[in-house]
């Protein structure tokens, strides 16, 4: 038995929109992260129920909020200990001045005096377009409940993703906020109560919160925030172990950053980035997803993309399903993704591509590659093997003319895969423009070596 996919043009925005709306992978699984920041708060009040479920409605992968901890220990959604004069009036609706605002302390205060503090009724100056309504800093046990069950009710096929910051400083330790192994425990008592731990990234720019999680709680995906101009590497040495993402501040993403931190196995997911221009250039560089206050000028974007600018790009991939093998065509950065999975370990595969205008990759998840062939004829052919963590390549050409080039482009990368519900690498397949426009058809063949 075979199977056929034609993937054209068309099929684009619907496919990307549907892996990144109805995901139902493991975490990061998705194509893209597009993370609603507090909710959506270019839209709506920020950190409110309000905005979150209005980021579910524009298709977010994953809701983005802050956390502190109230006078009695409750686990409050909010952006600072304190009511900000910028969003908040007091509990008798009066404007809070700037000048004192920090007295109205979170810490000091039982959260039924919270509550009752607006926080969504005031003209935010950087905001001018938000939508107002009178609201409240929610508790986030009410903000988990309220979540699922209308992602349960509207999006049945939808696995929604939290990536909560713990909002502590060493300098304000016993007075805005607990110390972070308390801070920690309070909020893991939640996350484990409401069963979504696998679901959950804590970040923060605190490295004692996520060290102390990392050493209590080593399941728990952790996000290093970063906004100062260190060096990467000194960074990570200051953290003392590789967390699953790292979130700088956007304009601090180079290229290189980027191709470190994935040959480290890491994620790199840049915080806030509002402008098209701005995510377009990011994505460019292959981040693996974005925080943003407006989550629908990235979906524009996707659509503007679409309409104006989609490759013009046609594969057919026929596989054999023996032994298990199957394939998807995803989408990542506009470019073209065949990811194969192949249960028993070895299989082959035909693909043929039309109307090239950008290269492609495939990507395979073994434990340690053995072989791997790619048949252009019966008189070329370009074969590799692992050796000692790298890709060794053999290259087969009776007509080398003008095309020994074009073969030694071929490369496979190998990345480590922190997941651990799936083998120890992802095996990348580089397929360059220039080859795919020179051979259209071609044989990929391949074998694990521990199947």
């Amino acid at each position: 038995m075979k199977i056929m996919l034609n993937y054209t043009p068309k099929m684009h925005l619907k496919y990307l929109l549907i892996m990144l709306i109805i995901s139902n992978n493991a975490a990061f699984g998705q194509t893209f992260d597009i993370q609603g920041h507090r909710g959506c708060r270019g839209l709506l009040p920020e950190n409110t129920i309000e905005a979150m479920l209005h980021a579910i409605d524009l298709g977010v992968t994953t809701l983005e909020l802050d956390v502190v901890i109230s006078g009695d220990k409750q686990v409050v959604v909010s952006h600072e200990p304190f009511l900000s004069s910028e969003i908040c009036l007091d509990k008798e609706g009066n404007e809070i001045n700037p000048d004192n605002e920090k007295t109205f302390n979170l810490y000091q205060m039982n959260y039924n005096d919270i509550k009752q503090c607006d926080c969504g009724s005031k003209i935010h100056e950087r905001f001018p377009n938000q939508t107002k309504l009178k609201t409240y800093k929610p508790l986030l046990t009410e903000l988990i409940d309220k979540v699922e069950a209308y992602v349960d009710k509207k999006y049945p096929n939808k696995t929604l993703f939290y990536n909560i910051e713990t909002k502590c400083t060493p300098q304000t330790d016993d007075v805005f906020h607990p110390k972070p192994d308390e801070f920690v425990d309070l909020l893991m008592d939640i996350i484990q109560q409401k069963g979504i731990a696998q679901r959950v990234f804590i970040q923060s720019f605190d490295v004692r919160s996520l060290q102390y999680l990392h050493q209590k709680h080593p399941q728990i995906k952790t996000v290093l925030l970063v906004e100062n101009e260190d060096s990467l590497s000194k960074n990570l040495k200051t953290l003392g172990y590789l967390p699953h993402t790292y979130s700088p501040y956007y304009p601090l993403v180079t290229p290189q950053m980027v191709k470190y931190l994935h040959k480290k196995g890491v994620k790199i997911v840049p915080w806030t980035v509002n402008e098209p221009t701005d995510m377009q250039k990011l994505i460019a560089l292959n981040i693996d997803g974005l925080i943003s206050d407006y989550p629908n000028r990235y979906f524009d974007l996707l659509q503007n993309n679409n309409t104006n600018s989609a490759p013009k790009l046609d594969i057919n991939v026929v596989c054999s399903n023996k032994n298990g093998n199957t394939f998807s065509i995803e989408t990542q950065n506009n470019q073209p993704l065949i990811v194969f999975d192949s249960p028993a370990g070895y299989g082959k595969a035909t693909i043929e591509v039309k109307n090239v205008e950008q290269a492609i990759r495939c990507i395979w998840n073994f434990d340690k590659l053995e072989g791997f062939s790619i048949y252009l004829n019966p008189n070329q052919s370009i074969s590799f093997f692992e050796y000692e963590g790298k890709m060794e390549k053999t290259i087969k050409n009776d007509n080398p003319n003008n095309e020994n080039q074009l073969l030694q482009n071929i490369s496979i990368e190998i990345v480590k895969n922190n997941n651990a519900s799936k083998r120890k690498n992802d095996y990348v397949l580089h397929l360059p423009k220039e080859f795919l426009t020179k051979f259209a058809t071609f044989d990929v063949q391949w074998i694990d070596y521990y199947r």
